[in-house]
């Protein structure tokens, strides 16, 4: 299987310290640099957990394209409660950390919300076609949910925004 551990994650890191490198040259204050650095290091947590870690044991069981595209669900609204904060959680910190490094206006930020959900869950499945294992369900209902938390991290910082809290 693709192992996220240790060369994407050196990776990661080795690039995070060009770009503060970068960061700092142009003159960006220290708290800006540490939020950076966390906000990246989320965007590292999150591509593992959705692209690199393995969701089930079935990883090494090979199947077919037919078998792969008939396992996903496309049915909104049929999933369980134990999925809804897991895939909530997931891209809250998204919604919330996007808005301090590129400025998006709400239409843009619920384009983005919807992009992040299908994004996921598409990538997710070209993996799946690509190894030839079902490896992460693909479910729309992740999609949606993970849309929601985009909105629901930019929604958290609009109201820390207008109370007049300076980050």
């Amino acid at each position: 299987m693709i192992d996220f551990f240790p060369i994407p994650f050196l990776a990661g890191l080795v690039i995070l310290a060009e770009i503060l490198l970068i960061l700092k040259r142009r003159g960006h204050s220290g708290i800006y640099l540490v939020l950076f650095s966390v906000f990246w290091l989320y965007l590292m947590v999150l591509a593992a957990l959705v692209f690199f870690i393995p969701g089930t044991s079935r990883a090494d069981v090979l199947v077919t394209p037919d078998q792969i595209l008939s396992s996903v669900n496309l049915m909104p609204f049929d999933f369980s409660h134990t999925e809804v904060f897991p895939n909530l959680l997931l891209t809250l910190p998204l919604g919330f950390g996007i808005s301090f490094f590129i400025r998006l206006r709400t239409p843009q930020i619920i384009l983005f919300a919807i992009l992040t959900g299908l994004g996921i869950e598409t990538t997710q499945l070209f993996l799946n076609l690509a190894l030839g294992s079902n490896y992460r369900y693909i479910d729309i209902n992740d999609a949606m949910l993970n849309a929601i938390g985009v909105l629901g991290g930019y929604l958290f910082l609009q109201i820390i925004r207008k109370s007049r809290f300076q980050y």
